[in-house]
């Protein structure tokens, strides 16, 4: 996502996140990942896990479902499917996932930020309010944004290739403005 003017007015609320092998179902700040990010860059797009299953770990993340068939987003215990066109649907929690990182989302540090025109603006911006940048923090930013720039693919069919390749001719880049919207992201140390 790229944020261009500026936005209107937003409130940040994050979490300190520590990694942990525990499988406790909604342990308080540990987040659970499903699948590894380098397995969908190289095409490994089927996972086994529901997203019922994840469900127990949190109520907030982001992942994709299988065959890469959109971005999906964990957020107050709805899962959110943004299709190849941008629109986004509620959708069934017996569909499988090959990577999803979530958390039990209980917001520790909560901020305003104003004028904010890009999206370095805003990690510096948020990077202030941080204790350390040593930790990994769940970021949910709530706002009116003047213009969010967002992408969406189109979905695979076995066999599947290598998402690099598969961007270069489906993926479609699309401009929302002045709409207010919520943000699921993880920030992680360098």
């Amino acid at each position: 996502m790229v944020m261009k003017n500026k936005l209107f007015s937003i409130f940040c609320t994050l979490i300190f996140l520590f990694y942990s092998s525990s499988i406790l179902a909604k342990q308080e700040n540990s987040v659970y990942q499903a699948g590894i990010l380098i397995g969908l860059s190289s095409g490994q797009l089927d996972g086994s896990s529901t997203l019922e299953e994840l469900s127990k770990y949190g109520n907030f993340g982001l992942c994709t479902v299988n065959g890469a068939a959109g971005e999906l987003i964990f957020l107050d215990d709805k899962n959110y499917l943004a299709d190849n066109t941008g629109n986004a649907k509620v959708i069934s929690p017996q569909t499988k996932t090959p990577f999803t990182t979530i958390i039990n989302f209980k917001p520790e540090i909560s901020f305003y930020l104003h004028n904010i025109e890009t999206m370095d603006d805003l990690a510096k911006a948020i990077d202030q309010h941080l204790p350390s940048k040593n930790f990994f923090y769940a970021i949910k930013i709530e706002g009116t944004f003047a213009e969010i720039k967002a992408r969406a693919i189109d979905p695979q069919t076995k066999p599947y290739i290598p998402l690099s390749e598969w961007l270069k001719q489906h993926q479609h880049i699309f401009y929302l403005k002045d709409e207010a919207a919520t943000i699921v992201a993880f920030r992680s140390p360098d």
